[in-house]
């Protein structure tokens, strides 16, 4: 008996109803249901136009007409959730993120639910720390979405941001040495350009910078190198000779950069190696599994390298045929194409 703004007629429900019929026959009364065909019902054109309570329902039989009541009362949203993830849900630090392909499900109290894009109008996202819309720091972040006052999260993974490049900031106060002479960084200083947000200004001991104590008599340019190593997680660049793909349609012809996650820690003689992982040796053959951020080929976690053993039968290896396989046949939820480019994917550049 209760029914909400903005109903049809055809939406009113008879069942359970009941209709007592009085004969002129006083031995003789009969009691049908509402939903028999002999009965008919009527009611005002605007009945469930406004939130009311006794809305009269008139039913008839054979010409003869009774009337019972409902509540039409307003439909209200009970809660959101999230229907669909986003297209994407790893960024990078400081990154805008952009949260195409999300769907938000609304629920009713009617029982109705709707499907609103993420983007659509009345939906607030917050919890972000950055502006333009991302976050600053490493690990797992969560959008907060809003509709006219109930929420969900969107959980995301945040990425170290990558460095693009560095260039000197200012040079050590002392730029001239005798030969065999250690070089002192004080003063020193460099400039870091990331792939997203601001640049940093870093202290020159804080890189690596090229032993001089060999170099003879004259001018010399000085190898500085820098790795973006808070929390002392190091990567390394290496490049590589693709002989075949597996998934993707990386360049064959020419030599590309991959970064992988581990070895040499900054301004030490230590590396950092996972358990069970390696780092790759030049001259050999190895099977990687990448992933592409921001165009890069970029190896982030442990084991995601294989030796193989035999280069000259290198698609015959065990480790290779699992992961065609895998590729062809990937696990439910887990989309079966190439969702991101590289830099290094024949024909790009």
């Amino acid at each position: 008996t209760t029914y909400y703004v903005g109903d049809e007629k055809d939406q009113i429900s008879l069942a359970g109803g009941k209709v007592n019929i009085v004969y002129n026959v006083d031995t003789y009364n009969e009691t049908i249901d509402m939903t028999n065909s002999r009965v008919s019902i009527s009611c005002a054109d605007d009945w469930s136009e406004n939130a009311a309570e006794n809305v009269p329902i008139t039913v008839t039989v054979g010409g003869k007409t009774s009337t019972f009541n409902v509540t039409v009362k307003a439909d209200e949203i009970t809660g959101i959730s999230v229907d669909t993830e986003p297209d994407r849900t790893v960024f990078f630090e400081y990154e805008e993120v952009d949260l195409k392909g999300a769907k938000i499900l609304v629920s009713w109290d009617s029982g109705k639910n709707e499907i609103l894009d993420i983007y659509a109008e009345g939906i607030v996202l917050s919890g972000f720390d950055h502006d333009p819309k991302g976050f600053t720091t490493e690990g797992n972040a969560a959008v907060t979405v809003t509709y006219n006052g109930f929420g969900t999260d969107i959980a995301l993974m945040i990425k170290k941001r990558i460095i693009k490049g560095i260039s000197m900031k200012s040079n050590p106060a002392t730029t001239e040495y005798y030969e065999g002479q250690e070089l002192s960084s004080l003063g020193g200083s460099i400039n870091v350009e990331y792939n997203y947000g601001p640049d940093s200004v870093v202290n020159l001991a804080e890189a690596i910078v090229e032993d001089i104590r060999n170099f003879k008599p004259g001018e010399h340019d000085v190898k500085v190198t820098y790795q973006n190593n808070e929390g002392n997680q190091p990567l390394t660049w290496y490049k590589i000779l693709v002989k075949e793909n597996i998934k993707g349609n990386l360049k064959k012809d020419e030599e590309i950069v991959l970064t992988k996650a581990g070895g040499l820690r900054r301004g030490t003689n230590t590396f950092l190696i996972w358990e069970g992982d390696i780092l790759p040796i030049v001259g050999e053959t190895y099977l990687f599994s990448a992933v592409i951020l921001d165009g890069e080929l970029y190896c982030p976690m442990p084991n995601m390298v294989v030796r193989i053993e035999n280069p000259e039968n290198v698609m015959d290896n065990p480790s290779v045929k699992r992961y065609e396989e895998a590729c062809a046949n990937p696990a439910e939820g887990v989309p079966n194409g190439n969702l991101y480019k590289s830099k290094y994917d024949a024909g790009e550049g």
